[in-house]
């Protein structure tokens, strides 16, 4: 019998462990500097920070971007509607790689970058159902 895959801990509360790998950005840590990005401007230093340390740790642990965009969608549906609709994964991507002390995120790698982008179509399907099931039928 396998574990049951642990939930990930919900996009706006710090990660339950430590990352394997030194999260992306933290806030407040001497010495860090976030890069401006359009992120930052829209969700706030704190709501993307735990996105990253979230998604990072989510990448590490296999966990499933599908899984990971219901959650988002469960929990914060505004911004992660937001966030699927009004920016990409390459946005994640551009922010992380800005930061000095991310080189070793697991963003960054190309399994992470395929998770992004499986998150996202997730996210976009997941927003076009209720659309799609709203419609009339002819």
């Amino acid at each position: 019998m396998q574990p049951a895959q642990p939930e990930p801990p919900p996009a706006q509360a710090p990660p339950a462990a430590a990352p394997q790998q030194p999260a992306a950005a933290q806030p407040s840590r001497p010495g860090i500097e976030l890069p401006q990005h359009k992120l930052l401007d829209l969700f706030g230093e704190q709501a993307v920070v735990d996105f990253i340390g979230n998604a990072e740790q989510a990448i590490n642990s296999n966990f499933s971007a599908a899984d990971f965009a219901k959650m988002l969608l469960e929990r914060y549906p505004e911004q992660a509607g937001r966030l699927a609709q009004e920016f990409s994964p390459d946005d994640a991507v551009q922010f992380v790689s800005g930061i000095p002390v991310a080189v070793g995120s697991p963003i960054l790698r190309r399994d992470g970058k395929k998770w992004l982008e499986k998150l996202w179509e997730s996210m976009q399907s997941r927003l076009q159902q209720p659309a799609q099931s709203s419609q009339p039928t002819a």
